[in-house]
């Protein structure tokens, strides 16, 4: 007979597998996945760029001023403060990606740009002797 915390063990072990099996950090789609799944994808970028510069776990933690435990379980499970989250980015070279998020869509950015281009009053040009034509 199998003891509850095996269970519970052997129950996470096929959670982890599912979940893996759903998340791929270069092309899963937000909105299919739960809040959970999204922060292990952005931990998995996170940790991909990490070794893609050739730096290690304390590396990043040192820069950005939290334990190497902290970021290793960063890392492996996605869970951490967005406080922590942002450091992380920061220390990672990419806190100028941060800057989208929650500032409205796409189509809202373009037509507030296309409203600001229709205020601006289109100056005259006068061409005089000296003007060429």
């Amino acid at each position: 007979m199998k003891t509850p915390s095996k269970v519970r063990e052997l129950l996470d072990e096929l959670k982890q597998k599912q979940t893996t099996q759903r998340v791929d950090p270069d092309t899963s789609n937000f909105m299919l996945l739960t809040d959970e799944e999204i922060a292990l994808i952005l931990a998995r970028r996170a940790k991909r760029l990490r070794i893609e510069t050739h730096k290690r776990q304390s590396d990043i933690a040192d820069k950005a001023s939290m334990p190497v435990s902290s970021y290793s379980v960063f890392e492996r499970e996605g869970k951490i403060s967005l406080a922590s989250f942002v450091a992380i980015v920061r220390a990672l070279g990419r806190i100028d990606e941060l800057e989208g998020i929650l500032s409205g869509t796409l189509s809202e950015r373009i037509k507030t740009l296309e409203q600001k281009d229709l205020a601006t009053p289109i100056k005259r040009v006068r061409l005089g002797k000296n003007t060429p034509h």
